[in-house]
């Protein structure tokens, strides 16, 4: 219906490399490429690829279109990031570099990320949770064992982690929920110092009603992910910032 739309092309590259079909995603990547010769998502879906082989007039190409006055910001790093794995698999690892080097400097600029304020909040959280802050609170929360929460980096290894837990027959896995984020997001609305670095600190604030509220809540919103397993997995990667707060509306999950 729409044989010129370069998106659509782009996301049926997408679902066809999903379930497999690598040269018919390729084609469709070259379609979109094809269709917006600027649309630098196009050529960084070919390079992501991993087996795609670039032609030297397609790197002339992108050259030419990152190079450009008018080309957008978007673009531009995804050319950029395409060109770094196109001069990578020739081996010019000077060029390679100077393009990824590029590439994420363009990205980081759009980025709101600012790495201080999560090493400044982990510092913070180690100092405040400690056994004897624990120790003083082992009355809080919700006593519920159901839950075992899976945190670390993206790309650690948590999946695999879940699929050998869930083969278990007692053990459920629901993938990556939101719902910790969410309660944390309620306490922002609440506690005008949660965006500082020193949120950790509001945990020896709180009362203990409210972990339990918190631990309720969450136990009750999670039940829509579950079937009849005793124990459900929640492994939300990025949770790790959120481990003393889970301790507390929770003390008898498991966290790895």
């Amino acid at each position: 219906a729409s044989p010129g739309s370069a998106d659509l092309h782009l996301l049926l590259g997408h679902c066809l490399k999903t379930v497999g079909r690598q040269k018919e995603a390729a084609e469709s990547y070259q379609t979109a490429a094809a269709a917006r010769p600027s649309f630098g998502d196009a050529y960084w879906s070919l390079a992501n690829l991993k087996i795609y082989p670039f032609s030297q007039d397609e790197i002339a190409r992108m050259r030419a279109e990152e190079a450009a006055p008018a080309a957008q910001s978007v673009d531009r790093y995804h050319l950029c990031f395409a060109l770094g794995k196109a001069f990578e698999d020739l081996n010019d690892y000077a060029e390679s570099w100077r393009f990824y080097e590029r590439g994420n400097a363009l990205k980081r600029i759009e980025s709101r990320y600012h790495p201080e304020i999560t090493e400044a909040n982990t510092r913070k959280q180690i100092e405040v949770c400690t056994s004897q802050f624990f120790a003083a609170r082992t009355s809080f929360g919700v006593p519920d064992p159901d839950a075992i929460f899976i945190l670390g980096l993206p790309r650690s290894g948590s999946t695999l982690i879940e699929q050998i837990l869930a083969s278990h027959s007692q053990v459920e896995g629901t993938q990556e929920l939101s719902d910790v984020q969410g309660i944390v997001l309620e306490m922002k609305e609440h506690q005008s110092d949660l965006d500082d670095p020193r949120y950790p600190g509001v945990l020896a604030k709180l009362a203990p009603e409210e972990f339990r509220r918190m631990g309720e809540r969450y136990m009750t919103d999670t039940r829509a992910y579950r079937g009849d397993e005793p124990f459900f997995i929640d492994k939300m990667p990025n949770n790790f910032r959120h481990i003393g707060l889970i301790h507390l509306m929770m003390p008898n999950a498991k966290i790895i």
